[in-house]
Parts: C-alpha cells; structure tokens; sequence
C-alpha cells in the first residue's frame, strides 16, 4: 500500500495537519464518546469515499490506459454497480445509533419507534401501492 501512494504522490513531500476544531482527532473524540468500534469499522473505512480521498478514487475510480505510447496514464472510470439494499439498511442502523446517542445525552425518554425500525420494515415490505 505505501508503494502505491508513493508512486501517486510523494509522502516525504506532501504536508499533513491533522488538527481539528476540538484540537482532538476524531479517533480520539470516539474513544471519549465510548464508540470507537463505530469509528473503526464505520467511519475510518467510508471516510476516504465520502470525502473522495484519492485513496478511494485512485482504486475504484481510475484505470490505466493500455496503450503504452500513452505511457499507461490514469484514465476516469465510473463503475456500475448493482444497487443494494444493505447500503440504505446500514444508513438506517448507523442513523437510529445517532439518534439514540443524542436522546441519552439530552435526557429524552425511549420513544416507541425507533427510525432503524421503520427504515428498516420499509426496505423488508413491499410498498402495497404499488
């Protein structure tokens, strides 16, 4: 992996500021809000897509010219992928753990539905209209 962003861009040359607006990491904010499973396998893995890093669109978004006159330079690809219920089912899990959060932190009691519930029983039913 780091010969691969080395041939992208060179490491030793390329400055990175990793303050915020907390003057904490966002890893470090996970550990003290006792989520840091959710920044593991949720935000860290998504992050470079959402955010278009070139990580993300160097590997899934590009491919090499086959003529070698071009000297094999990247050339724009936008895949076609199937759609997926499992993305719209994660979106609802990881909303309702946000909501959930924030009602434990502003004190609100249990309400009796919860949003993962109805997104998810939306994408589980068939809409009867049609």
């Amino acid at each position: 992996m780091e010969s691969w962003l080395e041939s992208q861009q060179f490491e030793f040359l390329t400055e990175v500021n990793l303050g915020s607006w907390s003057g904490k990491n966002a890893r470090v904010m996970a550990q003290e809000a006792g989520c840091i499973d959710f920044y593991n396998y949720v935000f860290q893995p998504f992050s470079a897509a959402v955010h278009s890093y070139w990580s993300h669109v160097g590997r899934i978004n590009v491919e090499y010219c086959q003529n070698p006159a071009h000297n094999f330079h990247f050339l724009p690809v936008i895949p076609s992928f199937k759609p997926d219920a499992h993305w719209c089912r994660m979106a609802g899990k990881y909303l309702s753990k946000t909501l959930n959060s924030l009602d434990e932190f502003i004190g609100k009691p249990e309400l009796p539905i919860r949003s993962y519930g109805v997104i998810h029983d939306a994408l589980v039913e068939p809409d009867s209209e049609g």
